[in-house]
């Protein structure tokens, strides 16, 4: 397995096991290479079951909080904008959900390569590193993953339950506010799993670069030719290696590029929801009702 050979996969493990648990990735099990063909078989077929049904009780929760919106508009007075606003808010998480799991599945290959790719450069850059200027340890990883995205991750599953329990409005019964808190968490956390990524091509980065520079002093201090030899060898393998990791930067971009783009138009959709339900209440207040997130 990929994460057997490459301490980065291995440090983003726990991660990657959270984030499967809320569909938005498959679980590294599923990426095994020593899994028999029947257990690999079973345990994709079990997940996309399990994403299944979190899609259809998505699709059901749509159709709670929309009817619930339109009560909570009618109490207002203002049906037309921003009933219309609400619907199209609440629908566009139905089609980021949708978008979500048809990349996670139509480019399980994909995303599989990536984590190939991920595990050879791990291993061939710590050999280069060996040779030259030893190898970075690997708990300031850890600890950049950690401040980076963990805290992130702790603000999303505490926070956004605590300030969207009232804001989903009265007419939800509670059941339905849970699995609605529930889906807002699974939206939001899709940028944390980009955000992964995004900190282990900055860590195969900042190690290309710490072994340029110690390749730089050696050439400063280099007289015999064989020395010279192995270090323009050094070089063009370092100058491959960059390459390779633009490569996988292309990859991970084309694998993320339409599910970050609904989560863009969501949050800024949100944004406008609920300044338009803030000036309503400003105008219009009504105790019973507050803004409908």
């Amino acid at each position: 397995m990929e994460a057997n050979r490459s301490h980065l996969i291995a440090a983003i493990r726990p991660y990657l096991h959270f984030f499967s648990i809320f569909t938005i990735t498959p679980p590294i099990a599923c990426f095994q290479i020593s899994l028999r063909r029947s257990w690999f078989s079973n345990s994709v077929a079990g997940y996309a079951f399990y994403s299944l049904i979190i899609l259809l009780i998505v699709m059901y929760e749509c159709y709670i909080n929309i009817d619930a919106l339109q009560l909570e508009v009618e109490d207002f007075k203002a049906v037309d904008f921003t009933l219309f606003m609400g619907k199209v808010q609440k629908i566009l998480i139905v089609l980021i959900m949708v978008c979500n799991h048809l990349n996670m599945w139509t480019q399980f290959r994909r995303l599989k390569s990536i984590f190939k790719d991920i595990a050879d450069l791990d291993n061939e850059i710590d050999k280069a590193m060996k040779q030259f200027g030893g190898q970075v340890p690997l708990k300031k990883f850890r600890w950049r993953v950690g401040l980076g995205v963990g805290w992130w991750m702790c603000f999303c599953v505490v926070a956004i339950p605590y300030l969207t329990h009232i804001a989903i409005g009265p007419y939800v019964k509670w059941p339905d506010k849970v699995l609605t808190q529930f889906i807002l968490v699974i939206i939001q956390l899709k940028g944390q799993e980009f955000c992964v990524f995004v900190i282990l091509i900055s860590e195969f980065i900042r190690r290309l670069r710490h072994s340029l520079e110690k390749i730089l002093e050696e050439l400063v201090d280099c007289e015999e030719p064989e020395n010279l030899q192995e270090l323009c060898v050094a070089l063009r393998q370092n100058q491959t290696l960059v390459g390779r990791v633009w490569h996988l930067v292309e990859e991970i971009s084309g694998y993320f590029s339409l599910p970050l783009i609904f989560l863009f138009l969501y949050n800024g959709l949100t944004i406008l929801h609920v300044v338009n339900w803030a000036f309503v209440k400003h105008i219009l207040p009504n105790d019973k009702t507050k803004y409908c997130m």
